[in-house]
């Protein structure tokens, strides 16, 4: 009986409650991800294949992704997404292989630019035409505000516990974000991106 609410405020929070979480996430890893691979020893050629490899893979997704919400619904990609976000970080911070390291370490950066994008659905869904521009006003603030915020938070983090913890942090992050989605868009499950 309170969908109709639901659907122009609950659920636009939701979402803005949800990028905050997965923002900080992205920022706190973004601003520590090239030290980390350095403190493995890693070369700058070898940062930069996988950045290289990370944006051509992110161009080859980007045309998959619609094909995928039309099969299984735009809310079990998303889950899905966040899921393997999740298993990819703790993957890089406990599997030892140098070689696997690289390839989650290009799956990452994928998977962040794939959730945004689908955030980026959910968020035209609820929208309309006359409240859009404040709402992606809005919504971009946040993103800013995490920015603004992540070096702060890394700096202390690394300064107490070491720069592994940053990731520790990330992937209670994800999993808060992904708890976020799961309880509630349980009954939304649209199969296409919205035209605007």
């Amino acid at each position: 009986m309170t969908t109709k609410i639901f659907t122009t405020t609950h659920f636009i929070k939701v979402i803005f409650i949800a990028m905050f979480f997965f923002s900080l996430h992205i920022a706190l890893t973004s601003y520590i991800n090239s030290t980390f691979m350095e403190s493995m020893g890693w070369t700058h050629a070898t940062i930069d294949i996988i950045y290289i490899l990370s944006s051509l893979g992110t161009l080859g997704a980007y045309l998959i992704i619609p094909y995928l919400m039309r099969i299984f619904g735009t809310r079990n990609v998303t889950l899905g997404l966040l899921i393997t976000l999740a298993v990819t970080v703790i993957g890089i911070l406990f599997i030892p292989s140098v070689l696997i390291k690289i390839i989650l370490f290009i799956f990452l950066l994928i998977v962040n630019f794939l959730i945004i994008y689908e955030m980026d659905v959910f968020l035209g869904h609820f929208s309309n035409i006359e409240n859009t521009g404040k709402i992606r006003g809005l919504f971009f603030m946040i993103i800013n505000s995490t920015w603004a915020l992540s070096p702060f938070i890394a700096g202390q983090i690394i300064e107490n516990f070491g720069i592994r913890s940053v990731y520790v942090l990330a992937i209670a992050m994800v999993i808060v974000t992904t708890l976020i989605f799961a309880t509630n868009f349980r009954t939304i499950q649209f199969h296409h991106k919205p035209k605007r």
